[in-house]
């Protein structure tokens, strides 16, 4: 399921923003309904939602699309809201280790400044929580 499909299911089924279902540093997959509502509502209290379509490909909604890490990172340095961001992989993992791109997304959008980095990935069976990182963040020089 994608992360599209999934802000209008939890837009349709979920009424508040629910308490957090899962620790910091969570990682698992998801695959009973409830669950999978409050998932979906966590999602949609993100500041931003991405797609992982191919490698180094992301789909941030935009023309239809897709842009590589070094295209966004002026964009995402200037977005103003930074608190939580979800990135969804599409269908297909990508290629090589997924542990390694996970790993270079987290510290992508650390360095950004986002607070919170859920990773998740659709499937047939549920929703697959890579990771729900929250950084630390480095102190600002002054």
């Amino acid at each position: 399921m994608t992360c599209a499909i999934a802000l209008v299911i939890s837009s349709l089924l979920c009424g508040g923003p629910p308490a957090e279902i899962w620790p910091p540093g969570f990682v698992g997959g998801l695959n009973d309904g409830k669950r999978l509502e409050r998932l979906f509502a966590e999602i949609e209290t993100a500041d931003f939602a991405v797609r992982v379509k191919d490698n180094d490909q992301l789909d941030i909604n935009i023309l239809k699309k897709t842009f590589t890490l070094d295209e966004l990172q002026r964009f995402f340095k200037f977005q103003r809201h930074k608190e939580f961001i979800v990135i969804c992989y599409d269908k297909n993992a990508p290629d090589g280790s997924l542990k390694e791109f996970n790993n270079k997304l987290k510290d992508y959008f650390r360095d950004a400044g986002y607070k919170r980095i859920l990773l998740t990935h659709g499937h047939s069976s549920g929703v697959i929580i890579h990771e729900d990182y929250r950084p630390e963040l480095p102190k600002k020089d002054d």
